[in-house]
């Protein structure tokens, strides 16, 4: 690491400058990355997400993030970017204390550099504390910045050249490096290794045999940056360090990194008429039958469809608390919460589209898609309800926000383990569960409402949260009977008694156990609609809490880092619940 650091400072040129790639084609580029072509832009996002933990960069966007760092990696070692906030880490690696607590890639790999041997015997360990898992992580995250400011040192241009060379950078200057270390050998014989004693000329040998050596050397193994499709493997993209190291190359592939020589040298001199014609032609004539699902992306990136329907439903949220005193509000409160779902179904429509699969994969993906259920349904269902189209805002802005929590390597759409990519029991079993739980959780806040409202003295009719319940009964039903099947299929058994299959099973017992206590007047309207609010916290266990065990099959659900809000939001709601029965039974009694 303290090589490349040094090749960094002494070969590559600074820049006073860094050119703005904003509409020159560069997002669009076509990349492989964790077994999906995406846009450069969705690549430079993960990235910034996995190296940073934060979603988008602050003050520039993702792909000049991105170029800054191809092209540049000299300013880019000396930004602040990795952020360390643990007392104990940044003691370790004998990090400054610092407002915001970020620090650059030259004084993190600093910090590491001593304690490599220790980092190795933590990643072996499976209990670790939170300062060492925050140093696996830091570690990890210099390894793909490492790479990625690796990724174009072939084609940048180095301080150090040849006499009467042609071009100034490795891939030109690397057929005579055989020639610089013939010399090298036959002056170190001479005058050994004593810098000291070379002439002007003998050092100027020296410097670029050095420099030739240690970019070939650093560059072993970088293939980060898959943007050349390889010529004699369909399906499989390589980065340009891997081309030349691999010999794959081919005229196509030789042309593709001229382009990203062109946009280089364009970077160099602050030419953005030369950068955008190199980069738009390299971007999409590399996958032209992909085009249409490249841009749908780029469009997905660039509206943040998600955050506008978050907006829109809190909107929604504040005209339907007004509505509740002011009846004129009710259409104010649709028509916002209309505008979110609009919005949130778009965006749902066009990851289906980017991915060619039903809108469920993931956790993720399972919050996004229960959200829009619970705000449809809180439009069918409370359209003439002010206090139910609060609860479906409520939930859907919610579930919006908690969603990017749950991101845990940076790419909202990965590729699909292949026990999850099948596309019938997909949009079957995981969507109708799914839907289920924004049954759920709709029902759930129903009753909420008819236990505030006979706490409160303002009884509510109790009809919307039955039929919520029969419908996230039918729902969750179904969906777990298909969950069976699908293990079955998958798995060779209906039925394991899994942490995931016990979850969803609970969820139909819960609702079971409450309307045949309903209905055989074992439990009062108020311990009935404690049952039905209750069920939230069911839910939360069943989605979320079975994540924390790590055992069973359905592996790719694991979740880290939610306990303790998981714990939090089951006792805040068990604590009101509570409180708003004890205070209903009060009043009925004092009435």
């Amino acid at each position: 690491m303290r090589i490349f650091l040094l090749c960094l400072l002494l070969l590559f040129p600074a820049k006073a400058f860094a050119l703005d790639v904003a509409h020159t084609g560069f997002a669009a580029i076509p990349v492989l990355h964790e077994g999906r072509v995406k846009p450069l832009d969705s690549f430079a996002r993960a990235m910034h997400w996995r190296i940073t933990g934060q979603e988008h960069p602050q003050g520039i966007s993702a792909e000049q993030w991105l170029a800054e760092i191809l092209f540049d990696p000299l300013a880019a070692a000396d930004k602040p970017q990795f952020a360390v906030r643990h007392p104990e880490l940044a003691a370790l690696l004998a990090l400054p204390a610092r407002k915001g607590s970020l620090y650059s890639f030259t004084e993190i790999s600093a910090g590491l550099a001593p304690h490599i041997n220790m980092i190795g015997t933590l990643a072996q360990k499976k209990e670790l504390s939170p300062a060492q898992e925050q140093l696996l992580q830091l570690q990890k995250a210099v390894i793909d910045y490492t790479q990625l400011m690796r990724s174009l040192s072939l084609i940048l241009p180095l301080a150090v050249t040849w006499p009467d060379a042609e071009g100034d950078d490795y891939l030109s200057l690397r057929k005579y490096e055989e020639q610089a270390q013939k010399k090298l050998d036959n002056i170190t014989k001479v005058k050994s290794e004593d810098i000291e004693r070379y002439t002007e000329d003998e050092q100027q040998i020296a410097a670029f045999a050095f420099q030739l050596a240690v970019i070939r050397d650093s560059a072993m193994g970088n293939n980060l940056l898959r943007v050349i499709p390889a010529p004699w493997q369909a399906g499989e993209w390589l980065s340009p360090w891997a081309i030349i190291q691999s010999g794959q190359g081919s005229p196509e592939t030789a042309s593709m990194i001229r382009d990203w020589k062109d946009m280089a040298e364009a970077w160099n001199f602050d030419d953005r008429e030369t950068f955008a014609g190199a980069a738009s032609g390299f971007g999409y004539n590399t996958m032209p039958e992909n085009r249409a699902r490249l841009e749908a992306e780029l469009t997905y990136n660039k509206y943040a469809l998600f955050s506008c329907a978050m907006i829109a439903y809190i909107a929604a949220l504040a005209f339907a608390l007004a509505a509740i005193r002011r009846p004129g509000m009710t259409m104010g409160a649709v028509g916002a919460l209309c505008a979110g779902a609009l919005a949130h179904g778009a965006a749902m429509a066009l990851r289906v589209y980017i991915l060619e699969r039903p809108p469920v994969g993931t956790l993720y993906e399972s919050v996004l898609f229960v959200a829009l259920i619970a705000v449809i349904t809180a439009l069918v269902a409370g359209r003439r309800n002010p206090a139910l189209l609060a609860a479906g805002a409520f939930t859907g802005a919610g579930l919006l926000f908690i969603a990017p929590l749950l991101i845990q390597s940076g790419d909202t759409m990965p590729v699909l383990v292949a026990v999850l990519n099948t596309n019938f029991w997909l949009a079957t079993h995981v969507i109708i569960i799914t839907a289920g739980y924004g049954f759920s959780i709709l029902c759930g806040l129903a009753a909420h409402i008819w236990l505030a409202g006979a706490a409160f003295g303002k009884p509510q009719s109790s009809l919307p949260m039955h039929r919520l319940a029969l419908v996230a009964l039918l729902f969750t039903t179904v969906g777990t009977i298909l969950g069976g099947i699908w293990a079955d299929q998958s798995w060779g058994r209906f039925w394991g008694w899994d942490p995931k299959e016990n979850g969803a099973l609970m969820i139909v017992l819960w609702f079971v156990w409450a309307m045949h206590g309903r209905r055989a007047a074992r439990l009062t309207p108020p311990l009935y609609a404690a049952a039905l609010a209750a069920v939230n916290i069911i839910v939360a266990l069943a989605w979320f809490g079975v994540n924390l065990l790590n055992v069973g099959l359905h592996s790719y659900g694991f979740t880290s880092g939610i306990a303790l809000a998981l714990t939090a939001f089951c006792l805040a709601e068990a604590l009101l619940i509570g409180g708003l029965w004890y205070k209903g039974e009060r009043r009925e009694r004092t009435a």
